[in-house]
């Protein structure tokens, strides 16, 4: 142990410990300190607690590296301390895009042309594929997944990203904030007994971001043609932003589909999709720690119940089993998500359907204890004790603003439900709503811009009715069914070149240089129907 010397030096120099000083000892002290000043100062005390949970010096000491292996297992080599602020971020991002760009500046560039013989390097005989691969493994080789081509991001718009500052800071911060969150999982914080759904810490983090984003909107003024000004918030209360048009959007259209599954004479299936044992951190009831988890993040999990989805889905489709409905994502009590899904199929294959979905949810650890009841369930709605959509509503709303609850799932208020959900899924980047089946919703809300009504004989006048009355199940039987594919919708998005209004040149993305369009409204074939009229461009405060 340490002598009265010892302590008083150790406590100077180390506060956070002074509490804890008399259990120290001359070997241990700094090795924890060490540790202890890496992950975030906000959790120094659980983290003290855990660390004496264990008996022995050795099982103290290798308890705290491997907790700090495990969470920095998933930021990048170059962050050695979570409690970075925003100029330590802004100082990483720098040194690497300035990386990458060294790496451009240096990287040898050949052309070969048919002759098979190498010529030197030109601007138009850039060998950028080469570059790319080379910046990618750099990018992987911080731990961090580089951008990827693709139909709509070119190889140069990834090099440009990999060269660009900003982009290294929006990664850097997001893997900082799920180190933070995961630090906290790790320490059996998140849990029904404790923070419910994600950390106190994540939760007000969130909160500061949203006043920041509002204070940001309120003070950002656009102005049309007309010399009408608005704020960017006002304009985002019109829109699905708002978490009450958002909820009664989602309503609107699991209600359509229901409509439309009562026309059909289709039954209702409420589902429940819950990953292993091992993808949960602590039990529900208890809270205590899980030994069968094996350290997965929600976002793992996310993955491993995505990649299930799918597999579910191609086997449907192989099997000719059509389902249409609504997904929703929720956390359980210690962060974990699970599905819930309401879906619409014909009587005859249900059976066909339970039996795949079974399968498949039960494939991975399908014998360990309690999965039988607890991993996958199938209820088959009664429409004489309630309605389909009132199944899910309360998902909904939990996952939204918490209208008409009274506590949620764990007896917890509803604020607390709201606010942690919400930071959840912004920490996680967790798609919390996914439609199943049917046309995009995007048409549907342009047609509702449309206050006058159409010619009786235009494409757009009978699903712009539908969409005026909030009829989902008319709207999409007007745009081509249920299951109608992307390149058969009656209605689709119609776009225009966006060209700068001073200098009149088209404008481009910022790294793919891609042609910049703006949405003007509807087109049917070679009819256009325009729904955006006016032109909005940025104004200072107080401009006159």
């Amino acid at each position: 142990m340490l002598n009265d010397a010892q302590r008083k030096h150790y406590s100077l120099l180390y506060p956070e410990l002074a509490d804890d000083i008399e259990k120290f000892d001359i070997g241990s002290v700094e090795y924890f300190a060490y540790y202890l000043y890496k992950l975030p100062q906000e959790f120094s005390s659980r983290l003290r607690k855990a660390y004496f949970k264990r008996p022995t010096i050795r099982e103290r000491n290798i308890f705290i590296r491997d907790l700090s292996d495990r969470i920095f297992s998933d930021v990048p080599t170059f962050v050695r301390n979570l409690n970075a602020d925003q100029s330590d971020i802004r100082l990483w991002a720098n040194q690497q895009s300035e990386n990458c760009l060294r790496m451009m500046r240096n990287t040898p560039y050949t052309y070969t042309g048919k002759s098979g013989k190498k010529i030197p390097y030109t601007e138009k005989q850039q060998n950028t594929e080469k570059l790319y691969t080379r910046m990618a493994s750099y990018t992987r080789s911080l731990n961090l997944e580089p951008p990827e081509p693709n139909s709509m991001v070119t190889i140069e718009g990834c090099i440009r990203r990999m060269t660009d500052a900003s982009w290294w800071m929006r990664r850097i911060k997001t893997s900082l904030k799920q180190a933070r969150e995961n630090t906290a999982i790790n320490l059996n914080i998140v849990s029904k007994n404790r923070d419910i759904y994600c950390s106190s810490l994540t939760a007000k983090a969130r909160q500061t971001e949203k006043a920041m984003e509002k204070e940001f909107l309120k003070n950002s003024f656009r102005e049309n043609e007309n010399g009408e000004r608005v704020s960017l918030f006002d304009l985002s209360q019109t829109t699905v932003a708002n978490p009450v048009n958002r909820r009664n959007e989602m309503m609107i259209r699991i209600r359509g589909f229901e409509n439309q599954a009562d026309k059909l004479n289709h039954e209702a299936l409420f589902l429940t999709l819950t990953c292993p044992s091992k993808y949960h951190n602590n039990y529900a009831r208890s809270g205590k720690a899980n030994p069968k988890w094996m350290g997965a993040t929600p976002k793992q999990a996310q993955s491993y119940l995505t990649n299930l989805w799918a597999r579910i889905r191609a086997k449907l489709n192989r099997d000719g089993i059509m389902i249409y409905g609504m997904r929703v994502v929720e956390p359980q009590h210690d962060g974990t998500p699970h599905w819930h899904l309401l879906v619409f199929l014909p009587p005859s294959q249900v059976e066909a359907f339970s039996q795949i979905f079974r399968h498949y949810a039960l494939l991975e650890d399908g014998d360990e204890s309690g999965a039988q009841e607890n991993r996958c369930d199938i209820t088959r709605i009664d429409k004489s004790r309630g309605s389909a959509s009132g199944y899910i509503a309360k998902y909904v709303a939990k996952n939204i603003d918490g209208a008409h609850l009274e506590t949620g799932t764990y007896g917890e208020s509803v604020n607390i439900t709201v606010m942690h959900v919400e930071a959840w899924a912004s920490c996680w980047s967790i798609r919390q709503f996914q439609q199943q089946g049917g046309p995009p919703v995007s048409p549907y809300r342009e047609l509702r811009r449309v206050r006058h009504e159409q010619p009786e004989d235009s494409p757009f006048e009978i699903p712009r009715q539908a969409a005026d009355k909030g009829d989902w199940c008319g709207y999409l039987e007007a745009m081509g069914g249920l299951f109608v594919k992307r390149k058969d919708l009656k209605l689709k998005l119609d776009y225009e070149i966006e060209v700068d209004e001073e200098t009149g040149e088209i404008k481009s993305t910022k790294y793919d240089c891609n042609i910049s369009r703006k949405l003007t409204g509807l087109k049917a074939g070679n009819e256009r129907l325009k729904t955006r009229f006016h032109t909005w461009r940025p104004v200072s405060l107080g401009a006159d």
